[in-house]
C-alpha cells in the first residue's frame, strides 16, 4: 500500500486563500470602504506589473540593438566587404513586442472608460501588425541564409 505523499505547496497555497477570504470578510463587514482600499491595491499592482513589463520589453530593445550594432562593427573590421550575416535585430524586437503587448493587456484590465479601451486596443493591433511584419522579415531572413547556424561574424575568405 502507498503512503499518500503530502503536498505543503498545495497546503499552504489553500490555507492562505482561505485564510485571505477570513480575512476580507471581517474586514468587509467592518469597514463599507473595505472594496474600495482592495481595488486600489489591485490597480496599483497591475499597473506595477504593466510598468515592469514595459521596462523589461524597453531594455530587450537596447540590448539587442548594442549586440547587433557590436557584431556589425567586429564583423566589418574583420571583413569590410563581406555580408553581414550576424543575428537579426527582428528576434529581439518580437519578444519585446510580446512583453509590450502583455503590459497592454494587463492595462485593459485597469482601463476606466471606452476611449482608454479603443485606445488600448488600437495600440495592441498596432503592436501585433508590426510583430506580424518582424515575423515576415525574419523568416525571409533565415531563407536568404541558409547557412544561419553557423558563426555569427563572417570569416574572411
Amino acid at each position: 500500500m502507498e503512503e499518500s505523499k503530502k503536498s505543503y505547496v498545495g497546503i499552504i497555497v489553500v490555507s492562505s486563500i482561505v485564510i485571505a477570504a477570513i480575512l476580507s470578510a471581517v474586514y468587509g463587514s467592518m469597514y463599507d470602504d473595505f472594496l474600495l482600499d482592495f481595488e486600489a491595491v489591485v490597480v496599483t499592482l497591475l499597473s506595477v506589473a504593466a510598468n515592469f513589463l514595459y521596462i523589461i520589453g524597453t531594455a530587450l530593445i537596447v540590448l539587442g540593438s548594442i549586440l547587433v550594432a557590436t557584431r556589425y562593427v567586429k564583423s566589418k573590421i574583420r571583413a569590410p566587404f563581406v555580408p553581414f550575416h550576424g543575428l537579426p535585430r527582428a528576434r529581439y524586437l518580437t519578444i519585446s513586442l510580446e512583453l509590450f503587448i502583455g503590459a497592454e493587456v494587463i492595462k485593459t484590465v485597469i482601463a476606466r472608460t471606452y476611449d482608454e479601451f479603443l485606445l488600448l486596443m488600437l495600440t495592441i493591433g498596432i503592436r501585433g501588425l508590426v510583430a506580424a511584419v518582424l515575423y515576415l522579415e525574419q523568416r525571409w531572413h533565415a531563407q536568404e541564409h541558409v547557412d544561419h547556424t553557423g558563426p555569427l561574424e563572417p570569416t574572411q575568405t
